[in-house]
């Protein structure tokens, strides 16, 4: 039985390997923060995420850690107004205002808040 089973696991990892093989190979992650390093960087904004900034280098948009440490990329989606931030100017104009129609969201259904218990009311 021993045999057997050496030969399913020898078989197991020779078909992973097999596959592993199969994909084609992704961008270095040294080569991309070698890169970051050395960009010219065209702007920068913070975002209202705290840590967070959002860079524009080499005609690309990217996203950076304060302290420099940390990249993503991809596409970052304001989901309340549905929309991608794709550039600089649009980080302003979604991190300071809030559609509430495209929210579906009425003033009326929310409820007054009485602040104080003068008898100055307005």
């Amino acid at each position: 039985m021993r045999p057997r089973l050496l030969i399913t696991i020898l078989l197991s990892v020779l078909t992973g390997l097999a596959v592993a093989d199969t994909h084609p190979a992704s961008p270095s992650v040294s080569d991309a923060a070698d890169w970051l390093s050395n960009a010219n960087i065209e702007g920068l904004k913070a975002l209202p995420i705290h840590g967070l900034s959002m860079v524009k280098a080499g005609g690309k948009i990217f996203f950076m850690s304060d302290n420099g440490r940390f990249a993503i990329t991809g596409t970052m989606i304001e989901v309340w107004n549905r929309v991608a931030v794709t550039e600089l100017d649009q980080v302003d104009q979604v991190a300071n205002r809030i559609d509430l129609s495209k929210m579906k969201l009425k003033i009326d259904d929310l409820g007054p808040a009485t602040v104080g218990s003068g008898s100055n009311r307005s």
